[in-house]
Parts: structure tokens; sequence; C-alpha cells
């Protein structure tokens, strides 16, 4: 009976789960179940209306791919040809070094673009795709994104010997060895103790000794930005933890986005001055009692008894605010910051308290809310 439903473009494991949701329904009219007949249980949440509503999926993904392969550039066509080939060959022992991919590129570059237009190419053929970032804010702007902590169950902290809290067997060990690809974006941020967990994983679900268990990875970020987070690290311990340490780094395919996609023609400089700073080459005073410091642009500095709340939102409306931001490194700033914004709007100030810790004595069930 599952031939029925193979011929179709769906994966293998819901053309399974059709199948048994098909026969359990027949049998279930004369009092029996898929138990009584040592068939497996049904363990997805899924009906037959599922299917219809993956080929309506399938078609949304044909368009919305049509709609985004125009609209890349040459970098960005570059990277996508290149997963796609990947995926058109079988892991092998010729090319088990040749399926790792980073795509590197300022903010503003397209990277998520790319990410997105991936996720729809794959779906329109019936690949099975994963997308992921390190934080939650980043996760967000991809097309059904979680965290790593999230899609892999990684443990906290991660050490040099950590395992994911996952099982071949389980239901999400058995949907990560059905994924084909995944997207790993804010990579600069992962720790090689995360990756070095995440291939060990993919390996025990996919029984396959190959690096990542055979996966197809686009790992996606700008190592300008925020690196691996080390309390009370020294530089050299911060640089230690990036993943460009790990021993899977030497095998990895370097693509360059260049072009911002998002910087209008006014602020072409100070994008190239930013780009200069992360690099390291803006320059650098070298008499005292400046020495070894850079000069910030005129355009980015205020007074010092100035508010930075009012340069930022002094003549927004309302309905503007969630255009503007102020970044901070500090929580006790972003505290004053904050406060100071929301004294600012109209109405009543609620304070709604977060969730810090969870109230379970099983591991395994903490290990699914890491805090």
């Amino acid at each position: 009976m599952i031939e029925d439903f193979i011929h179709r473009p769906v994966p293998l494991i819901i053309a399974e789960q059709a199948a048994l949701c098909q026969v359990e329904k027949i049998i279930n009219q004369c009092g029996k179940t898929l138990a009584d007949y040592n068939l497996p249980v049904i363990e997805l949440d899924f009906n037959l209306d599922n299917l219809e509503n993956f080929n309506q999926n399938v078609q949304q993904s044909i368009d919305e791919a049509n709609r985004m392969r125009p609209l890349l550039n040459v970098n960005q066509l570059n990277v996508c040809n290149a997963i796609l080939a990947a995926l058109n060959e079988q892991p092998s022992v010729e090319n088990q070094h040749s399926r790792l991919f980073f795509m590197d590129g300022p903010a503003g570059s397209g990277k998520t673009f790319t990410y997105n237009y991936l996720i729809a190419e794959t779906s329109s053929r019936g690949i099975k795709s994963a997308t992921a970032a390190w934080t939650g804010i980043a996760a967000t702007l991809l097309t059904n994104g979680s965290t790593l902590h999230g899609l892999f169950k990684l443990p906290v902290p991660i050490l040099d010997n950590s395992t994911c809290n996952v099982t071949p067997n389980s239901i999400h060990g058995h949907f990560l060895s059905q994924v084909s690809l995944f997207l790993l974006d804010e990579t600069s941020m992962i720790p090689k103790n995360a990756l070095n967990a995440i291939d060990r994983l993919l390996k025990d679900v996919c029984n396959n000794n190959f690096p990542f268990g055979g996966k197809v990875i686009l790992f996606g970020g700008d190592f300008r930005q925020i690196l691996p987070v080390v309390k009370r690290g020294q530089p050299a311990e911060v640089v230690e933890a990036c993943i460009k340490c790990s021993l899977h780094w030497q095998w990895v395919h370097k693509f360059k986005l260049t072009e911002n996609m998002r910087v209008h023609d006014g602020e072409r400089e100070f994008s190239n001055w930013l780009l200069r700073l992360g690099s390291g080459t803006v320059f650098v005073k070298e008499e005292d009692p400046f020495k070894g410091c850079i000069e910030i642009p005129h355009q980015c500095l205020i007074r010092e008894n100035d508010s930075i709340v009012e340069k930022i939102f002094g003549d927004a409306e309302q309905d503007d605010y969630a255009k503007r931001v102020i970044l901070t490194p500090t929580n006790v700033d972003s505290l004053s910051i904050n406060e100071e914004v929301l004294q600012r709007l109209p109405g009543e100030v609620k304070t709604y308290l977060s969730a810090d810790q969870v109230e379970t004595d099983n591991l395994n069930e903490r290990n699914n809310f890491p805090v």
C-alpha cells in the first residue's frame, strides 16, 4: 500500500505514516488496531489530511523558489549551485569531505535570503532541510528556524565530551536522519565543542561514520562579529573555542558574499568603514595619549550631556519606534535605556516575568529546556 503514496513528491517517512493511517482506518471498522497485527504504531501527529497539506506546501515552495531565484546575485548563486550539486551526490568515501560549506558575509550581504531560497528550492524537490541559528533572534529570520540547542538537543553547558540528548530510535533521531541539508547561521558564535557534539550525534542517528553522518551542511556568518562566549576567557581562549579551530574546518569549502543588499547609497561610506573596523584595517593612532585608539566618525558621536535615547527616538512617531534600535553590550545599560524609552511611550507599563528554571527532577526533561 505504501507504493500508493511513494509516487507522490513526499518523503518516505510521510508516505509510511499515510499508509499506516489508511490501514488503521480500514481495520478499525473491524474493531482491530495496528498492534493486533504487529504493525508499527503511528508515532507522528499525522492524519491523511496532512498529505494534502504537504502537496500544497510543495507547490508553495515551487512558487517561492521561482520568485526568489532571479533575485540571487552571482555570489549567492554560486553558493546555491554548490549546495544543490552536493545534494545530488550520495555520500561516499570520495566525497565525504566535500559536503561542508561556509558562506562568509557581513550583515546585509544576503545570507538569510540565500538560506530561505535554499529552503524553498529543496522543499520543491522533496528534499528535507532543517535550519537553525545559535541565537533565538537570528533563528526567527529563517523559514522554520530554531536554535541549535533545540534542533540538536545540545546540553548546557557544552563540554569537550558532551553528547546530545537524542537516540537513533527516537522520533527526533529519525527526523534528523531524514534531513539531507542543514543550514546553520551565526556560525561565529558556535563553540567547536558544540560542533563536535553535533558531528557525533549525526554519525550515531545516521549509522554513518562520514563527517556529520554524510549530511550536507551550510554554515554562515561573519567572524568580525561575536565569537563564542567563554566565561572570563582571555582572547586566546575565545579564539580557541571557535569552530575555525575544529578539525572539521579544514574540509569546509568557503564562499564570500561581498555585495551589501541593504545599504543605501548614502550609507555605503559608513558600511565600508565598519568592514574595515571588523577586519582590523582602520587607521590606529600611534602617538600618546591616544596610542592604539581609532577615530570614530563624527556623525556617530553625541555630546557627553546629550541623551542617546533622544538622539535615536526624539523625532520618531510611536508607530516608528519598532524601526529604531540602540545596541549596547551590557545588561545595565540596556535596562537603563529601555526604562528611558518606556517613559516616552503613553499608557501603563506592565511587567511580565519569565521563567528561568525548569521545575522537574527528570534530567531528560531538563535537557529539553536549556536555560
